[in-house]
């Protein structure tokens, strides 16, 4: 359950543009799942307010009421109340049932197991939230690509984005919220400027040969 309901919370990020824009969105944004770095958008979650089988507020699976036996634990738990907008997939809410039952819990108990799992989780989330933030800010401030330098190193970042990057590694810098971290942009914003300058090795009573990707981001080596 807490893998399902950490899936559904807003992060918190930010865009960059690619080479040849004027403007970076380096704020953070809601329904966004994306990093500094990452640059790209993509919808907020979409869904039913906390239900997904079911129909109504507050519900996850089915409807109907069930009965209880002699010791409190019903044939069949009843719909939990969810916070709005948790979801949690009928896979893992069947689990969670089974637990609960094996367990001898009443349908109170277990709505008291849901409400503190969707609290902690709810918790660990806004924690993240805040941490990236202050990441994006700090990102924002930096005195060597933030101010009014970053929609110039944000379009650095991006040509090392695109030259070296891969949407495995897209996925990565997002998901883990990396991608917002200063150093990481720092290191982007570098390798970006580096393919910028000068691309040609002279030598010495020789023609002059372009540099290679490689040797541009490795400085030769």
């Amino acid at each position: 359950m807490s893998e399902e309901s950490a899936n559904t919370a807003q992060g918190n990020t930010a865009t960059a543009e690619g080479e040849g824009t004027t403007q970076a969105d380096a704020t953070a944004a809601e329904g966004n799942e994306t990093s500094l770095i990452a640059g790209a958008e993509s919808e907020g979650q979409e869904g039913s307010e906390g239900n997904t089988d079911g129909e109504g507020e507050g519900n996850t699976d089915g409807e109907g009421e069930t009965s209880e036996g002699d010791d409190g634990v019903p044939e069949s738990y009843e719909d939990f109340t969810l916070p709005e907008g948790v979801q949690v997939i009928s896979e893992v809410m069947d689990s969670f049932k089974e637990m609960a039952k094996e367990d001898g819990l009443s349908q109170e108990q277990a709505q008291r197991y849901i409400d503190l799992q969707t609290k902690t989780v709810l918790d660990q989330i806004e924690a993240a939230d805040k941490l990236t933030e202050g990441w994006i800010e700090e990102t924002k401030n930096d005195p060597d690509i933030g101010g009014d330098k970053l929609d110039a190193n944000m379009a650095y970042v991006a040509k090392a984005r695109e030259a070296f990057g891969t949407p495995e590694l897209n996925n990565l810098l997002n998901d883990t919220r990396l991608g917002n971290k200063v150093e990481v942009v720092k290191f982007f914003a570098k390798v970006g400027k580096a393919m910028s300058e000068d691309t040609f090795v002279k030598g010495e009573g020789s023609q002059a040969t372009p540099k290679s990707a490689a040797d541009t981001m490795y400085n030769g080596k």
